[in-house]
């Protein structure tokens, strides 16, 4: 059974199982969750040793995806935001970079103590996604006129 999950057939059923969640949602129209019906049928696929465990990253999207979403949204990122606005939200720059510097600042050097220099350089971009992601919020909160 195992020689059956080829990346094909495992991409095949990763389809098949959205659809029928997307079928139920729309049956239902939107009471049911596409996503939840999907998640359901994997975690019983997985309980019940249907599908296998590895059989989401044997298709290749969690690889392929990283790939080619994470640059596209960094690019997104920089082309929305609107140099005028950003210079007359300049104390919000200033509090972003701040914790930019001081993330950077705690991973180079507490960090290190605690963990290996691998795991700290491997791992210390995934904040800094965060803090750009949450200041993207902070100027389209401002944007619609809430004030943060």
């Amino acid at each position: 059974m195992e020689n059956l999950w080829t990346p094909l057939f495992s991409m095949a059923v990763f389809l098949a199982v959205f659809a029928v969640g997307d079928v139920v949602s729309y049956k239902t129209k939107g009471l049911i969750s596409g996503v939840i019906i999907a998640a359901i049928v994997y975690i019983g696929g997985y309980w019940t040793g249907i599908i296998p465990t590895d059989s989401i990253a044997s298709t290749g999207l969690p690889t392929m995806l990283t790939a080619i979403m994470i640059p596209l949204l960094l690019v997104n990122l920089g082309t929305a935001i609107n140099i005028s606005q950003l210079l007359s939200e300049w104390k919000t720059v200033v509090v972003a970079l701040v914790g930019l510097v001081g993330l950077a600042l705690i991973s180079f050097t507490a960090s290190t103590w605690l963990l290996s220099a691998v795991v700290m350089v491997t791992s210390a971009w995934r904040p800094s996604l965060m803090f750009s992601s949450g200041f993207r919020m902070v100027i389209s909160a401002e944007r619609v006129g809430w004030v943060v």
